[in-house]
């Protein structure tokens, strides 16, 4: 199969990155090169071009083109390269791009699926509604947002009114805000074995304690463990699960919140994956006449910028979430709120939904197929059916710091199984993330730590 410019480029790229070519070291010509892969000088040229826009060749008319010297980004690349001690980086998408790392590493979407223009565009008609658009925001959070909120979730079969939702700053906030509603220092709360990147260490700062319940490569948290357990709240995310991509049936969700009611166990449900699924998932656990707490976030659906979020509780614990909200921060910014609610209101969420799920799925099942090409069969993967998470598991534990600075310094980066993790599995697992990076780099990126894993 002949290649297109896009495989020559990040073929090219891996080559420069790993140093088999050189710093100042000549290329070959554009059509002495396309040539050789049996394809045009056109082909290969803009092959070329891309590499000279990322910073790693000069390209000399007339002449030949030559690796740069020295190399950018070495800079940033060290600090990528510190994910394994340091824990989550904010800017690590940014410094990856300019350090020509192929970042599988984060749980997030594309920003160049996010019209930015058009979502302006509503801030600026926000700021047009006059002087009050700059007011304290209600601590609950903006009446208009809130009902366009609780409309677009009964649209997926949630059941909410505008009383049942809070605005938040995203499902990790929510989290923590329905966290210090439910719990006091020293109480337990039931996690999965796998959370957010900081989870663990945002509960032990709040003096939480912890109990792991196991959860499996592709299946639904233990439910035997869940009816011993005696903490008093159990978090879980059902549909996409940040590590695995997984979706717990119908049936499962049953039987959990069954389990629950039971023993007076109050359920955070985390759907922040939700609404990008490659497949028809089960209805949202939430229900406003049992105690569960569901978080969401919009920053996974449009861009992590989007600092927006909501959380549906009862009426009587959404005034309480209320205060919470007013102690620490007087309220959250109220336009992108009204921004936001005319977004949904035009049906423009839905309509950017339906369309980059589509991509996303490409991307995915690029993933999934590269994996089959080039892991070690020893190694085995999940298959994600919601989100932009794909769990690797490797055949034993190996020393996974050690793998990701070799993966960051060849151009490829992933997720340590120990920042998401906790149980003995962490040193056997790593995250592949398929959200941000094009199929031509993501089938790369597997090929590079196939090679590595091997």
């Amino acid at each position: 199969m002949r290649q297109s410019s896009r495989s020559i480029s990040e073929l090219l790229r891996s080559k420069i990155i790993s140093g088999e070519y050189l710093p100042g070291q000549k290329l070959p010509t554009v059509r002495s090169l396309a040539k050789a892969m049996n394809v045009s000088s056109d082909t290969t040229f803009r092959a070329y071009k891309v590499l000279q826009a990322s910073g790693l060749l000069h390209m000399n008319q007339g002449s030949f083109s030559t690796v740069a010297n020295p190399l950018p980004g070495d800079p940033q690349k060290q600090i990528i390269r510190g994910l394994s001690a340091t824990g989550p980086v904010n800017e690590y998408e940014s410094l990856s791009v300019v350090s020509n790392v192929r970042s599988l590493a984060t749980n997030v979407p594309d920003l160049s699926f996010f019209q930015s223009d058009v979502f302006m565009a509503e801030m600026r008609d926000a700021v047009n509604q006059g002087q009050w658009s700059f007011y304290y925001a209600p601590p609950q959070g903006d009446l208009g947002l809130r009902t366009m909120i609780a409309h677009w979730l009964n649209g997926h079969g949630t059941k909410a009114t505008p009383e049942n939702v809070i605005i938040t700053l995203g499902s990790q906030h929510g989290s923590s805000l329905a966290g210090r509603c439910l719990l006091n220092r020293g109480d337990t709360l039931a996690i999965e074995a796998a959370d957010h990147l900081g989870g663990m260490e945002r509960w032990a700062s709040q003096g939480i304690e912890r109990e792991i319940i196991p959860s499996l490569l592709d299946d639904s948290p233990d439910r035997e463990k869940i009816g011993s357990t005696t903490a008093k709240v159990l978090t879980i995310c059902p549909t996409g699960c940040g590590l695995s991509g997984r979706i717990i049936s119908a049936q499962d969700r049953m039987i959990i919140k069954e389990i629950c009611q039971a023993k007076g166990i109050t359920i955070i449900e985390d759907v922040s994956n939700s609404f990008i699924s490659f497949q028809d998932r089960p209805l949202d656990m939430f229900d406003s006449s049992s105690p569960i707490i569901q978080v969401g976030s919009f920053s996974n659906i449009l861009a992590p910028g989007v600092r927006i979020g909501f959380l549906l509780a009862s009426q009587d614990q959404c005034h309480d979430l209320a205060r919470l909200i007013q102690n620490d921060t007087g309220g959250l910014p109220l336009p992108p709120q009204i921004a936001l609610a005319s977004y949904l209101r035009k049906g423009l969420l839905t309509e950017h939904i339906t369309k980059v799920t589509l991509r996303y799925k490409k991307r995915r099942n690029a993933l999934l197929s590269s994996l089959a090409i080039h892991m070690p069969r020893d190694v085995a993967w999940s298959m994600p059916m919601a989100g932009f998470g794909c769990r690797i598991r490797l055949a034993k534990p190996r020393n996974i710091e050690e793998t990701y600075e070799l993966a960051v310094e060849r151009g490829v980066s992933f997720t340590p199984g120990r920042l998401l993790v906790h149980s003995e599995e962490a040193d056997s697992t790593i995250r592949l993330c398929f959200g941000n990076q094009s199929e031509t780099r993501i089938s790369e990126g597997v090929r590079i730590l196939g090679d590595i894993l091997a």
